[in-house]
């Protein structure tokens, strides 16, 4: 970001958050549907969203996000 803006990603990155009154957002990416089996197969674990309600666009995770996991995930491979 700081690239596309011409500046240190530090300064980029809040002169967004200013620019848009807080109201952005992000995606991230992380590891194998895999790695999420083995997170959710421990005891301590519990699935939970990051999504904000509210007006705006709202992230996907909030709408389906729980259904179409645990649909995709265990009850076709794991069932």
């Amino acid at each position: 970001m700081g690239e596309l803006r011409g500046k240190d990603p530090y300064n980029a990155t809040f002169d967004l958050l200013y620019e848009e009154d807080n109201a952005v957002g992000m995606v991230d990416f992380y590891g194998t549907e895999e790695h999420v089996i083995k997170f959710l197969c421990r005891p301590e674990q519990n699935v939970c969203t990051d999504g904000l309600m509210g007006a705006g666009k709202p992230h996907p995770r909030v709408f389906g996000a729980f259904l179409a996991y645990w649909a995709n995930t265990f009850v076709k491979k794991i069932a």
